[in-house]
């Protein structure tokens, strides 16, 4: 849900929609994008240069959670082809989900 291709993706639902696959048949139908693209020096940047966001994903293990559900930090760094830096804006990492899964394992709820 942190992987994303701005210069292919409009805006950063698209992960969420690659992502419908995981999720229950209820949940994956109510991820819908925007119609707008998304804006800002870092995701404009990151299009420009063909960069991919490359996600680090950390258990939290100090929040609550249940028998069902589990809360996350992803952070990413922009992998581009040239190897040159795409600085950070602020107030965009990290992203905090939680989610709540099924016995099957599908995703039921999330948020961020």
């Amino acid at each position: 849900m942190t992987t994303w291709t701005p210069d292919e993706d409009l805006n950063r639902t698209a992960a969420e929609l690659r992502a419908r696959p995981l999720m229950t048949k209820d949940r994956a139908v109510v991820v819908i994008a925007p119609e707008r693209p998304a804006t800002g020096a870092e995701w404009l940047e990151a299009a420009e240069r063909g960069a991919t966001s490359v996600p680090n994903v950390e258990l939290n293990y100090a929040t609550e959670s249940s028998e069902t559900g589990v809360s996350v930090t992803a952070k990413w760094a922009w992998d581009s082809p040239d190897g040159s830096d795409i600085p950070e804006e602020p107030g965009t990492q990290p992203r905090r989900y939680y989610f709540e899964f099924t016995e099957e394992n599908k995703i039921h709820d999330y948020s961020y």
